[in-house]
C-alpha cells in the first residue's frame, strides 16, 4: 500500500513538472540552484521593467504593454531593449494614463502567451528594477498564474526605495519602506533627468534606467559596491 501511493505520488510530480513548456522550465532551473549575489554591481546584469494597463486595480485590470531595457556596469543596452505589446485590450481608467503610461498600441502586437515565451528567457537571472515595481511584478505574475505558470523567481529593486534609502537612512532602516513617496518624475527632477519619454513602457523603462544609474553612483560613493548590499 505504502509503496504504491509512493510510485502514484512520484508520477504525478513528474507529470507536474513536466506540464510547464520548455522556456518555463528552462527558466526555473536558472534558479534550482543558490545564485551568489556577492558580486561587484558593475559586474551584475540588470533588467529595467515598466508595464502599461489597463488601470491600476490589480484584479481586474491587464497588461497593454511591457518595456524592458537591460544595463551591465552602468551601461544601457540598446540591442537588449524590448517593446512587448499585447493584444485585445481595452483602457477603461484614464487615471491610469498620469500613473503607469497607458496609451494606444505601437509596433507589432502579440498574444499574452507569446509575451511570456519572449519575457521569461529575456529576464533570465537578472535582477529586475522598476519604479514600484511590485505593481508591474504583480500584473506579470497575475498573467502568468492565468495560464498556470509560477511567479517570476528574479530579486527586484525599486529605484522608489532606492531614493528613500538615499535620503533617509534612518527612517528606511527602521521602517519597511514607504514606496509610495516619489513619484518617477520627482526623482527625474531631483536628479536632473528630462522626462521626454515619459508615458510609454518602453520610454519609462529607459528613464528608470538613467535614474537607477544615478542612483548607483550616489551609493558606490556610501560604500555600496556590491549587489548583495544593494537588494539587502
Amino acid at each position: 500500500m505504502g509503496i504504491i501511493n509512493w510510485i502514484k505520488n512520484k508520477f504525478s510530480h513528474s507529470k507536474q513538472v513536466a506540464k510547464f513548456p520548455d522556456f518555463v522550465q528552462d527558466y526555473l532551473q536558472i534558479f534550482d540552484k543558490k545564485i551568489d549575489y556577492n558580486t561587484p554591481i558593475e559586474e551584475t546584469w540588470f533588467v529595467i521593467l515598466d508595464t502599461e494597463t489597463t488601470g491600476l486595480n490589480v484584479d481586474k485590470d491587464e497588461i497593454i504593454s511591457i518595456g524592458t531595457v537591460k544595463l551591465f556596469d552602468k551601461s544601457i543596452d540598446l540591442f537588449e531593449s524590448k517593446s512587448l505589446y499585447l493584444s485585445d485590450r481595452t483602457v477603461h481608467n484614464y487615471e491610469a494614463i498620469s500613473i503607469h503610461g497607458t496609451m494606444p498600441n505601437e509596433g507589432e502586437v502579440i498574444n499574452e502567451f507569446e509575451v511570456l515565451k519572449i519575457l521569461l528567457p529575456y529576464l533570465n537571472s537578472c535582477i529586475i528594477v522598476g519604479h514600484h515595481i511590485s505593481f508591474d511584478i504583480t500584473m506579470i505574475n497575475k498573467l502568468l498564474k492565468k495560464y498556470g505558470l509560477p511567479k517570476l523567481k528574479n530579486q527586484i529593486i525599486d529605484t522608489n526605495t532606492l531614493m528613500k534609502r538615499i535620503e533617509n537612512p534612518i527612517s528606511y532602516a527602521q521602517s519597511s519602506g514607504n514606496v509610495n513617496s516619489y513619484s518617477l518624475d520627482e526623482l527625474c527632477l531631483r536628479l536632473d533627468i528630462e522626462t521626454k519619454q515619459r508615458h510609454t513602457a518602453a520610454g519609462d523603462a529607459f528613464l528608470t534606467a538613467i535614474v537607477f544609474i544615478k542612483l548607483l553612483e550616489i551609493l558606490k560613493k556610501r560604500g555600496i559596491t556590491n549587489t548583495k548590499q544593494l537588494i539587502t
